[in-house]
């Protein structure tokens, strides 16, 4: 029998995610920002997540397992650690489950538990289970849609596999009170699946994070790292994951052919699966014209970031549908002008566009992307129009005290709903 839980002014709130503050994913502060700002409406937030091990580097981080930050309880847990096989990353899903599964027995009930897509499809399904069981709103913060990325990927890709996880993904989304995604293209991906479920879908897109705690002593500045841009040459840079679905290749032949434009580089801050490959693909251009300098703490990736004249965002064919690039925000709140290699249907190709804040270009075509980035080297006085436009639209759209706001009108319309089961939504 579900437990009922009285829905007061202030309500008790978990949010679960793997990774979390001083952890380095752009989720693990976004998380924050978000929880601070329920704190500030009147709210107790709890945090359950997992030891900082991100990267690497996360892991040398020194966090106890539970501290308050900012009014914000956080609870991490321990997992195995994940260097030297990826059969520890495969154990760590299920464990991670179970921990965030007995911490809700043990600590709740609570009014609202929302948690979002790390580990993707299995994590929401048990939580929104449980939340529902117990009588709390279930808020389900899709930063990516799966099993759709995953079939594309080819992770999710065996036909049943992909029809098991998708049904999951389905029923989740039913008992949701309300399912956060980041653009249009999302929302209609996720109606796509059943008709009738718009009512229950909500588009918010991600801001500039906030930076917390005094700059890192030890964080190279560019003049010295290696990253520092030398008079009168032209920057397009990229910056997070490299990965193997980004459509990155046609990025690399397109500056390949612009050996004549002395002033070009192209710069990529960052590590992944398909850095090597793409190493490779660029040939005798690198070194050159074409620089891979790994990956930097974002102290210095935010510096890098203001030196660039174009900043790159890519997605391979169809992944428009499925999530949005959150780097766009970064990008727009330092004023760089946005080179998208995307599908023209896209909405970032509409942002991009419509705000006249840089170029779009349509995905596998290396030729017109080419021309594009020979047009705006050769044309400056355009690139400057942009630059305008993209401070713009970032102050305007994607501030922290644009974007917040939103989270705190959503909550106030969850406890609103009425006191019947939580899966009693209009996502039929």
């Amino acid at each position: 029998m579900k437990k009922k839980v009285t829905r007061n002014k202030s309500a008790r709130i978990l949010a679960v995610h793997r990774y979390f503050w001083p952890d380095s994913p752009p989720y693990a502060s976004m998380l924050r920002a978000i929880s601070e700002q329920w704190v500030s409406d009147g709210h107790k937030v709890d945090i359950l997540t997992s030891m900082p091990s991100y990267r690497k580097e996360s892991a040398q981080i020194s966090v106890p397992g539970e501290e308050e930050l900012s009014g914000v309880w956080v609870r991490r847990v321990r997992l195995i650690a994940e260097r030297g096989g990826r059969w520890r990353k495969v154990v760590n899903i299920p464990l991670f489950i179970v921990k965030v599964a007995w911490h809700m027995v043990r600590r709740g009930p609570y009014d609202v538990v929302m948690c979002s897509t790390a580990p993707p499809v299995l994590l929401a399904s048990i939580i929104s289970r449980l939340a529902s069981w117990s009588g709390a709103r279930f808020i389900y913060h899709c930063m990516d849609i799966h099993p759709e990325i995953g079939r594309i990927s080819g992770e999710f890709s065996h036909p049943v596999v992909f029809n098991l996880l998708q049904k999951l993904d389905r029923e989740t989304c039913r008992r949701s009170a309300s399912v956060v995604v980041l653009s249009p293209d999302m929302k209609t991906s996720l109606e796509s699946r059943r008709p009738g479920a718009s009512d229950q879908i909500d588009i918010i897109n991600n801001f500039e994070l906030p930076v917390y705690g005094a700059p890192n002593p030890a964080v190279i500045p560019p003049e010295i790292s290696g990253l520092k841009k030398e008079p009168g040459r032209f920057r397009i840079l990229f910056a997070g994951n490299i990965g193997r679905f980004q459509g990155l290749e046609t990025v690399i032949d397109a500056v390949k052919t612009l050996t004549d434009l002395e002033s070009l580089e192209l710069i990529f801050l960052g590590d992944g699966h398909a850095r090597e490959t793409l190493e490779k693909r660029a040939n005798d251009s690198l070194g050159k014209q074409i620089h891979f300098l790994g990956y930097h703490p974002p102290e210095v990736a935010r510096q890098a970031i203001s030196t660039a004249d174009l900043c790159l965002v890519t997605l391979a064919p169809d992944i428009y549908r499925y999530a949005f690039p959150s780097k766009t925000m970064t990008f727009l709140a330092r004023g760089r002008p946005i080179l998208a290699v995307i599908e023209s249907s896209a909405d970032l190709t509409r942002l991009v566009q419509g705000e006249n804040a840089g170029i779009v270009v349509e995905s596998g075509n290396a030729a017109a992307l080419a021309e594009s980035i020979r047009r705006i080297v050769e044309t400056p006085e355009k690139l400057v129009e942009m630059q305008v436009n993209a401070q713009r639209v970032a102050d305007q759209q994607f501030t922290a005290e644009t974007v917040l706001p939103k989270w705190s009108a959503l909550l106030r319309r969850v406890l609103a709903g009425n006191d019947a089961d939580a899966s009693s939504t209009k996502y039929n």
